[in-house]
């Protein structure tokens, strides 16, 4: 696991997971421990605004932002 972050809102935990694969990055947001977004990226500045997309996300209280 490269990357392992948790928050907590509202009585539920979002948890933001990065593992390196053989082809770049596995981006993962479980929510409650339950997998609800998976993306996988093969450039490193991919992955850093993923993770920034979604930990805004976790801090707004989990409501998701537009994903492309």
């Amino acid at each position: 696991m490269v990357i392992d972050r948790e928050f907590a809102t509202d009585g539920h935990i979002i948890r933001l997971a990065v593992e390196q694969t053989a082809k770049g990055w596995d981006v993962e947001e479980q929510r409650d421990f339950t997998t609800v977004h998976v993306e996988h990226h093969d450039d490193w500045h991919r992955v850093e605004r993923a993770l920034r997309r979604l930990e805004r996300e976790a801090r707004r209280g989990g409501a998701p932002t537009k994903r492309f």
